[in-house]
């Protein structure tokens, strides 16, 4: 059951205070991409959509994954999803030069 807040949450992952409404409280949940913000840096998320972009890298890959709401790109250590897949993932947000990212689990 996805559970919404209206004002603040407590994330007892990081320590960190984070804006509401987040769908974080239920671990099977996936939060918008739009709610995603750098205050949550280093909270773990779950996010859904479908694989817009795939850009393989040496030893890793990175794909964009985008839903109703926005695109962020997701970095991971195995290989990416085709393109236009759909998928649900777990990861860490993270932040660099002012872009967030999650960092696939």
């Amino acid at each position: 059951m996805l559970m919404t807040l209206p004002a603040f949450v407590l994330c007892t992952a990081c320590g960190k205070t984070l804006p509401g409404p987040i769908a974080f409280l239920d671990p099977a949940a996936a939060a918008p991409i739009n709610s995603l913000k750098p205050e949550a840096t280093a909270s773990n998320v779950v996010i859904e959509g479908k694989v817009k972009t795939v850009a393989p890298m040496f030893g890793q890959a990175a794909y964009e994954v985008t839903d109703a709401t926005g695109t962020i790109w997701v970095f991971t250590q195995g290989t990416a999803p085709p393109k236009e897949a759909q998928v649900k993932i777990r990861g860490v947000l993270r932040q660099d030069q002012g872009e967030l990212y999650v960092e696939q689990q």
